[in-house]
């Protein structure tokens, strides 16, 4: 597996650092797949390196082509799964109407108790937001 680095940033970094990488790959489409790598090289040249910068969304743009190939081992790919909106678009409200709260709610104990009444009455499991 390969992956092209068009931006400098800490990720990469951190892959070189810790190279257990999982991954979540997703298409226009809103299916995706999941899985498990293991970092093992980065180049800056090679056969790889310019097939990513040959690509037409690369070729002509001097700013953000491939700079460096990152090359990983396959450790685990799960199936296809569609991306589950039925999950996301309550868990958006929740978050909307938690935030909300806390534009109006003084601070303490009274805005710690409103995030998890909210968390207990839309059946999703209790999250610890906050130290105890």
């Amino acid at each position: 597996m390969i992956i092209g680095e068009f931006s400098k940033g800490l990720s990469k970094r951190n892959m070189q650092e810790n190279p257990k990488v999982g991954f979540l790959i997703m298409n226009m489409a809103r299916q995706l797949w999941r899985g498990r790598a293991l970092w093992k090289d980065a180049r800056t040249e090679g056969p790889e390196y310019e097939m990513y910068n040959d690509k037409p969304m690369y070729r002509y743009n001097s700013y953000f082509g491939i700079n460096t190939v990152h090359y990983l081992d396959l450790v685990e790919a799960g199936f296809q799964e569609s991306l589950p909106l039925h999950a996301i678009i309550p868990a958006s409200i929740l978050t909307k109407l938690v935030r909300n709260r806390f534009k109006t709610a003084r601070q303490g104990n009274r805005s710690q108790l409103l995030v998890r009444r909210a968390v207990q009455t839309t059946g999703y499991a209790q999250i610890r937001f906050f130290p105890q």
